[in-house]
């Protein structure tokens, strides 16, 4: 079945979802996932965890 037009307010629905601000765990998880990836250093690591759980 295929969606032939967007929903009245599909825009502000999408905007909703994306546009929300990041919870303290989400935030976590990011920052393991990126350390987990490779994407930053440990050093890094451990100073961005340090100033998300000081918040």
């Amino acid at each position: 079945m295929d969606v032939k037009q967007e929903l009245k307010d599909e825009t502000e629905q999408l905007d909703q979802i994306y546009l929300r601000q990041v919870t303290h765990n989400e935030n976590i998880y990011l920052l393991s996932r990126d350390f987990a990836l490779g994407r930053i250093t440990y050093q890094q690591f451990t100073e961005n965890l340090q100033d998300i759980t000081t918040e």
